[in-house]
Order: C-alpha cells, then sequence, then structure tokens
C-alpha cells in the first residue's frame, strides 16, 4: 500500500473519488486508506503503523522535500522504511491539477515500480 502525505506530518489524501488515490491507481498502487469514504483524512502515526506502507510519500506546499519525511526513519519495522521508499513529490505536480500533472504521475508510477522491483528481490 501506499502513504501519500500532504501539508502535515500525518495528513493522508484519500477516497473513492479523489484525484491523487486515481493517480496510484493508475501506477498499479493502492492507497493505504483506501478503505475509508471520505475526500481526506487527518490521521495519526499509529494508524499508518498499522497499515504497514510499502511506500511513503510526501508532497506540500513547497518545491522542497519536508523534513519530517525523514522522521519516519526511525519506525524500522514498516515496510517502507525499511525498504527505504520514502519519497518526494513537489506539489506543483501531484497535488495541482495542471497539465504538470502528468509529470508528476510518471513519477509517481516510476517510484510505485522501483517499490515492486526491491520487494521481488526480497522474495526471490
Amino acid at each position: 500500500g501506499i502513504d501519500l502525505q500532504s501539508n502535515t506530518k500525518y495528513w493522508a489524501v484519500t477516497a473513492y473519488s479523489s484525484p491523487t488515490r486515481t493517480h496510484i491507481e493508475l501506477c498499479g498502487g493502492e492507497n493505504i486508506f483506501a478503505d475509508q469514504e471520505t475526500l481526506s483524512l487527518n490521521t495519526d502515526m499509529e494508524s499508518i503503523i498499522i497499515r504497514n506502507p510499502a511506500i511513503i510519500i510526501a508532497s506540500g506546499n513547497d518545491n522542497q522535500r519536508p523534513l519530517w519525511l525523514d522522521d519516519w526513519k526511525e519506525w524500522r519495522n514498516i515496510e517502507a522504511v525499511s525498504n527505504n521508499n520514502l519519497h518526494y513529490i513537489p506539489p506543483d505536480l501531484i497535488q495541482r491539477h495542471t497539465i504538470r500533472v502528468a509529470q508528476g504521475i510518471k513519477y509517481l508510477c516510476e517510484v510505485i515500480e522501483i517499490a515492486r522491483q526491491k520487494q521481488s528481490m526480497i522474495t526471490d
């Protein structure tokens, strides 16, 4: 599963109709909060840890990787951390639905594919 966080440390984007969820699914991924019937969800660290995402993707309000993404590194039992799948996608590419979102989706698909390859090496 994939956790895509924006704006703050524990904000997860999710919904049946969320564009971000659609982007994740276009790339063959699954949002870890896809079962929630809401457009966006304020959640906490425990909820994310329990769902054990394979990938954690940060976005935000500016074009710099947020420092809080590295806070996840202390949680080595999370698959995303143990497989070094902590990523950043600039908000201009994934949150703002302009023509540039195609670049963001391409990058998202690449991130998901890299995670699949890492998982494949572990299970082979």
